[in-house]
Protein backbone atom coordinates (compact mmCIF):
# COMPACT_ATOMS: atom_id res chain seq x y z
CA UNK A 1 0.00 0.00 0.00
CA UNK A 2 2.71 2.33 0.69
CA UNK A 3 4.68 1.78 -2.38
CA UNK A 4 1.02 2.69 -4.07
CA UNK A 5 0.96 5.67 -2.61
CA UNK A 6 4.50 6.86 -3.04
CA UNK A 7 4.15 6.22 -7.02
CA UNK A 8 0.59 7.92 -7.10
CA UNK A 9 2.57 10.82 -5.68
CA UNK A 10 4.83 10.52 -7.48
CA UNK A 11 2.57 10.43 -11.14
CA UNK A 12 0.39 13.38 -9.38
CA UNK A 13 3.55 15.85 -8.82
CA UNK A 14 4.94 14.60 -12.31
CA UNK A 15 1.82 15.76 -14.20
CA UNK A 16 1.36 19.48 -11.80
CA UNK A 17 5.23 20.32 -13.12
CA UNK A 18 4.74 19.07 -16.88
CA UNK A 19 4.61 22.53 -19.08
CA UNK A 20 4.66 22.88 -23.28
CA UNK A 21 8.07 23.46 -23.81
CA UNK A 22 7.97 26.87 -26.02
CA UNK A 23 10.98 28.13 -27.75
CA UNK A 24 11.62 31.50 -30.16
CA UNK A 25 12.80 32.58 -33.34
CA UNK A 26 14.24 36.18 -34.34
CA UNK A 27 13.69 37.71 -37.52
CA UNK A 28 16.44 40.11 -37.10
CA UNK A 29 15.28 43.18 -39.43
CA UNK A 30 16.96 46.45 -38.26
CA UNK A 31 18.96 47.10 -40.97
CA UNK A 32 15.98 47.58 -43.71
CA UNK A 33 12.98 49.74 -44.54
CA UNK A 34 10.76 46.56 -45.83
CA UNK A 35 8.25 44.58 -44.16
CA UNK A 36 8.91 40.75 -43.85
CA UNK A 37 6.79 38.11 -43.74
CA UNK A 38 7.58 33.87 -43.87
CA UNK A 39 5.27 30.90 -44.93
CA UNK A 40 5.33 27.42 -46.08
CA UNK A 41 3.97 25.84 -49.43
CA UNK A 42 0.63 26.24 -47.91
CA UNK A 43 0.42 28.85 -45.40
CA UNK A 44 1.16 32.27 -44.53
CA UNK A 45 2.66 33.76 -41.13
CA UNK A 46 0.09 36.37 -41.43
CA UNK A 47 -2.90 34.08 -41.72
CA UNK A 48 -4.52 30.86 -40.77
CA UNK A 49 -2.73 27.55 -39.08
CA UNK A 50 0.74 29.86 -38.86
CA UNK A 51 -0.67 32.27 -37.19
CA UNK A 52 -2.47 30.40 -34.76
CA UNK A 53 0.45 28.46 -33.29
CA UNK A 54 2.51 31.37 -33.26
CA UNK A 55 0.15 33.73 -32.12
CA UNK A 56 1.81 36.20 -33.89
CA UNK A 57 0.96 39.28 -35.95
CA UNK A 58 3.36 37.57 -39.02
CA UNK A 59 5.39 39.59 -40.26
CA UNK A 60 8.44 42.43 -39.34
CA UNK A 61 7.99 46.05 -39.51
CA UNK A 62 10.80 47.71 -41.09
CA UNK A 63 13.72 48.10 -38.62
CA UNK A 64 12.07 45.75 -36.12
CA UNK A 65 13.77 42.34 -33.91
CA UNK A 66 10.91 40.46 -34.03
CA UNK A 67 11.02 37.50 -31.69
CA UNK A 68 8.40 34.87 -32.63
CA UNK A 69 7.00 32.22 -29.74
CA UNK A 70 6.21 28.61 -31.08
CA UNK A 71 5.68 25.52 -29.47
CA UNK A 72 8.68 22.85 -29.88
CA UNK A 73 6.31 20.11 -30.43
CA UNK A 74 4.42 21.54 -33.37
CA UNK A 75 4.95 19.42 -36.21
CA UNK A 76 4.59 22.19 -38.95
CA UNK A 77 7.39 24.02 -37.35
CA UNK A 78 9.69 21.07 -37.03
CA UNK A 79 9.22 19.48 -40.73
CA UNK A 80 8.44 22.43 -43.14
CA UNK A 81 11.10 24.37 -45.01
CA UNK A 82 9.94 28.25 -44.57
CA UNK A 83 10.11 30.78 -47.16
CA UNK A 84 10.76 34.58 -46.30
CA UNK A 85 9.50 37.41 -48.24
CA UNK A 86 10.31 40.96 -48.18
CA UNK A 87 6.50 41.80 -47.81
CA UNK A 88 4.06 42.15 -44.81
CA UNK A 89 1.50 39.50 -46.72
CA UNK A 90 3.80 36.47 -48.36
CA UNK A 91 2.79 38.71 -51.52
CA UNK A 92 5.38 38.73 -54.55
CA UNK A 93 8.31 35.91 -54.65
CA UNK A 94 9.90 34.06 -51.97
CA UNK A 95 13.35 35.60 -51.40
CA UNK A 96 15.07 32.93 -50.11
CA UNK A 97 13.56 29.26 -47.88
CA UNK A 98 15.28 28.07 -44.82
CA UNK A 99 14.73 25.09 -41.98
CA UNK A 100 15.96 25.06 -38.98
CA UNK A 101 15.81 22.33 -35.91
CA UNK A 102 15.22 24.29 -32.89
CA UNK A 103 18.96 25.17 -31.14
CA UNK A 104 20.71 25.25 -34.80
CA UNK A 105 21.93 27.43 -37.21
CA UNK A 106 19.03 28.47 -39.32
CA UNK A 107 20.18 27.03 -43.26
CA UNK A 108 19.02 29.49 -45.82
CA UNK A 109 19.08 29.32 -50.03
CA UNK A 110 20.30 31.37 -51.46
CA UNK A 111 22.10 33.94 -49.59
CA UNK A 112 21.88 36.80 -51.37
CA UNK A 113 18.45 37.39 -53.12
CA UNK A 114 17.91 40.81 -54.88
CA UNK A 115 18.88 43.76 -53.07
CA UNK A 116 18.72 41.58 -49.24
CA UNK A 117 21.53 39.52 -47.86
CA UNK A 118 20.44 37.01 -45.52
CA UNK A 119 22.60 35.47 -42.31
CA UNK A 120 21.62 32.52 -40.42
CA UNK A 121 22.26 31.95 -36.64
CA UNK A 122 21.06 30.04 -33.69
CA UNK A 123 17.12 30.21 -34.34
CA UNK A 124 17.05 32.95 -36.52
CA UNK A 125 17.51 35.21 -39.57
CA UNK A 126 19.45 38.69 -40.00
CA UNK A 127 18.36 40.50 -43.27
CA UNK A 128 20.56 43.50 -44.38
CA UNK A 129 20.82 45.33 -47.86
CA UNK A 130 23.47 44.35 -49.83
CA UNK A 131 24.63 47.87 -50.66
CA UNK A 132 25.38 48.06 -47.02
CA UNK A 133 22.58 50.94 -46.49
CA UNK A 134 19.40 50.57 -44.57
CA UNK A 135 17.45 51.45 -48.27
CA UNK A 136 16.19 47.88 -49.14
Amino acid sequence: MRILVVIISFLISSIAVAQVERASFIFDNRDTSSYLSYGTWIYCSTSGYLRDITGDVGYAAPGEYHVISYLTDSLIIKKSRFYLYMTQDCSGPALTKFTFTNGSVVNLDPVDSGPYHFTGFVNGVKITCRDGSKNC
